[in-house]
């Protein structure tokens, strides 16, 4: 039984330690203000406190055995009555693993589109800023100069499309979307579109929108 017990320890502390890894991309992304990560933070908070107090129960039921060909040691009554309990434990986090991380998965992909939402916002703002500011012009380069001296944003913020296209900060120059990720920026003052921003992925989100059409 101390094998059993052992492998059931390894096992849930490798979940502990992947639902923690989870749980702090939730809490960036909460931090980066995508409210929607909080019930990701919350799942995998559940699944570690799970992993954590399962782990130290099957810790408890472990006896080493001192020397070679020594027999196992009899557990204690009251280690013998906690067996089912820590095996419960274990197989109950298995469970609940099993059952969220689907859930969990979607939350995740759910919190980093929120957070490419919110850099288009951001950048949307910091173009509205210097347009009113600069006598009804949009920039026409390729945004540096929102980001001059720090004066409407200090830096470019990402965009990232997983799992279609890398993190970039990249901004390309264009009337379309042309699904190359990063962003897409009119800045051509002869355009229809002049200062038009868009996300530069035609495919979809997690509600079947194109990203271009944001």
């Amino acid at each position: 039984m101390l094998i059993v017990y052992a492998l059931l320890a390894v096992i849930v502390k490798f979940i502990f330690l992947v639902a923690a890894a989870a749980g702090l991309f939730c809490l960036f992304a909460l931090v980066k203000g995508d409210g929607g990560a909080f019930l990701g933070l919350a799942v995998t908070g559940a699944i570690c406190a799970g992993s954590y107090f399962s782990a130290r129960k099957l810790n408890a039921l472990i006896k080493p055995v001192e020397e070679p060909g020594q027999k196992e040691p009899e557990p204690q009554s009251g280690v013998r009555r906690s067996v089912p309990f820590g095996i419960a434990f274990g197989l109950g986090t298995l469970v609940l693993l099993v059952i969220a991380l689907p859930k969990l998965a979607n939350l995740i992909r759910k919190s980093g589109e929120g957070s490419v939402k919110g850099n288009l916002g951001a950048l949307k703002g910091a173009l509205a800023v210097y347009y009113g500011e600069n006598q009804g012009m949009y920039p026409v380069d390729d945004l540096a100069s929102l980001t001059l001296n720090g004066k409407y944003m200090q830096n470019i913020p990402p965009a990232m499309f997983h799992p279609f296209h890398e993190r970039t900060v990249l901004v390309h120059v264009g009337t379309k979307a042309d699904d190359t990720g990063g962003w897409m920026y009119d800045n051509a003052s002869t355009d229809v579109s002049f200062g038009s921003l868009w996300m530069n992925c035609t495919h979809t989100d997690d509600k079947g929108t194109r990203w271009n059409e944001y």
